[in-house]
Order: C-alpha cells, then structure tokens, then sequence
C-alpha cells in the first residue's frame, strides 16, 4: 500500500527498520508482549510487509517502546498508558504520574492495614499456642444483664420513641440501680 512504501521510502530499506524479535531484544522484552501492544494499538510497527506480514519498527519507535516499559514498570495499567500516548504533553505526565503516586500510596495504606491484622492474628496464635484445652479454668464474675427494648422504628415520631425509652428504662431500674437524673 501507499503508507508502506512511504515508510519504505523515508527509510530507504528495511534493514533501516528493526523487526519484531529485532526491537524485542533491544528492548529487553518478550516478542509476545510486543505483537500483544500491536494487537491493542499502544505500539504499532511503522511497516508491515504484505508479502510475509512482517512487522518492522522505526527506530524513533525505541523511545515510545521504552516509554511504555517504563510507566508498566511503574504498574500503570495499558489503558492509562495508551490514554497518555495520544494526548503526551509534560503536564500530562505529570499527572498521570501523580495519580499513580496516589494509588500506591493508598496500597501502602491497605497493606500496611492487612499486616497490622496479621501481627494481631499471630500474637493471638502464639498467646494460645501453650494453652492446653484438657485443663478448665472457672471464674465467677459479676453478673451482668442485657437490656433489648422495643424496636423503634425510623419513622416514628418523638413522642413514640420517648415512651420506648421510658419503658426501657423504667424496666431496666428493677434490675440495676440507676442515678436519681434518671428516676
């Protein structure tokens, strides 16, 4: 096609061009991940040959490549890096990586989270770890009392709820002594 023979043409050859295992290794990536990023148009090669469907890379392509590379190695999503390469601009990667800094920094915050859980799970194990369960022990406590009123609905007026917290409370008096405020 036209395009092809452009490309040919600013290009002289194609041993000017880098082939797909060619700019793979270059690059330092597999040549799945780069037939991959041509499949999803992130990077696509400057010149395809219709005799054999080769794919050839022009080597300003090396720039985009590593690019690429860089902001995955950042674990921005191709999504991002594909929205980036079609509007690239200093402040837009700046704020693409802003935004990363900001996700990362909430992981941190989870992770941090989850390990906190974990100590406690482990300090719970090893605290039970030297208890035998064929010993009891019985303590007396204080007893103790659990008071459950009406249930009171979100709708009902004042007046309702204030005679369900009378009752409860006036119930709850024969059972433990309360300060005179409440008497």
């Amino acid at each position: 096609d036209s395009q092809g023979l452009e490309v040919l043409f600013l290009y002289k050859h194609k041993e000017d061009l880098f082939s797909t295992g060619e700019i793979a290794k270059l690059c330092n990536i597999s040549r799945k991940t780069l037939l991959f990023y041509d499949r999803i148009g992130i990077i696509t090669p400057a010149y395809v040959d219709e005799d054999n469907g080769y794919r050839y890379y022009a080597r300003r392509q090396i720039h985009t490549l590593e690019l690429i590379l860089t902001l995955r190695s950042l674990d921005l999503p191709l999504a991002h890096i594909q929205s980036y390469l079609k509007n690239k601009s200093l402040e837009n990667y700046k704020q693409l990586l802003i935004k990363q800094n900001e996700i990362i920094e909430q992981r941190i915050y989870e992770l941090k989270e989850t390990r906190k859980e974990l100590y406690h799970q482990i300090s719970t194990i090893s605290q039970y770890e030297n208890t035998t369960l064929e010993k009891y022990v019985i303590e007396k406590s204080e007893e103790e009392y659990l008071f459950i009123s009406k249930e009171i609905s979100i709708n009902s007026n004042m007046k309702s709820r204030n005679k369900i917290y009378g009752a409860h409370f006036s119930e709850l008096q024969k059972y433990v002594k309360c300060s005179n405020y409440m008497t």
